[in-house]
């Protein structure tokens, strides 16, 4: 039972989530989020096919840039840089003079000046750290860099197991099987960031979209995925795989 006189950060998901009978917890941040549908080993033999998750918590940053080459060396991000890649923490270094922000993140190049960083929300303290680092020294930079932080804007949903690729297939004209990281789709209609990661051995897609679309993206998914047994999996299951952004 939510106390009335708490603020709390609900997702879009979550009167769907109720109608299942989900059992919720407070996770950091007063995110309010599914523990658990059913019973661990129902919920963990369900990834042998295909689960869904809400990972509307994550933290979401889009980053326009004009030069990212420079900004790459700003934060000391190596490998290529092209449209399509995900940098993550192994991808990456800090440097001394910065904060020590981004080692536990996800960084999305949509295209040549438009990237999203998914981050931690216990970071988000350092994120801001780094975007005044940016602003104090403005002077250094012969490139404009703007942060927009769209946390409560966007949110997110975690498709795991082999047969996620078969739902989503049925729902974009996007070519799945194609090498890629990340992309822009249109999903049912709606404009969403893919992104092709998987936990562990785990195969999986992250989609993040307006959470104004949050309870038709919910039901479109779940229509394509009858045949497939599609299964909602609480954060409990999360962790249990290696999820570690709660």
């Amino acid at each position: 039972m939510l106390n009335p006189d708490q603020k709390y950060r609900l997702s879009p998901f979550y009167n769907r989530q109720s109608s299942l009978s989900a059992k919720f917890a407070n996770y950091d941040n007063n995110w309010i989020l599914a523990e658990s549908f059913s019973d661990n080993n129902k919920e963990s033999q369900a990834l042998k096919h295909v689960a869904i998750a809400d990972i509307s918590n994550v933290g979401k940053m889009i980053v326009n840039c004009s030069n990212f080459n420079q900004y790459k060396k700003l934060f000391g991000i190596v490998g290529d840089y092209k449209p399509g890649k995900i940098l993550t923490g192994k991808n990456k270094t800090v440097r001394d003079d910065l904060p020590d922000t981004i080692t536990d993140s996800i960084y999305c190049v949509l295209t040549d000046d438009l990237g999203l960083l998914l981050y931690d929300e216990k970071q988000h303290f350092y994120v801001i750290d780094v975007k005044t680092e940016i602003h104090n020294n403005a002077e250094k930079f012969t490139y404009d860099v703007y942060f927009t932080d769209v946390s409560s804007v966007y949110c997110g949903l975690y498709l795991l197991g082999p047969d996620s690729v078969s739902i989503l297939s049925r729902l974009t004209e996007f070519n799945l099987n194609s090498k890629f990281s990340c992309a822009y789709v249109s999903l049912a209609n709606v404009q969403c960031i893919l992104l092709n990661q998987n936990i562990n051995d785990i195969s999986g897609y992250q989609l993040y979209f307006e959470r104004s679309y949050g309870e038709y993206i919910w039901d479109v998914l779940f229509n394509s995925g009858k045949d497939y047994n599609l299964t909602p999996i609480g954060e409990k299951t999360l962790q249990n795989i290696g999820w570690k952004w709660l």
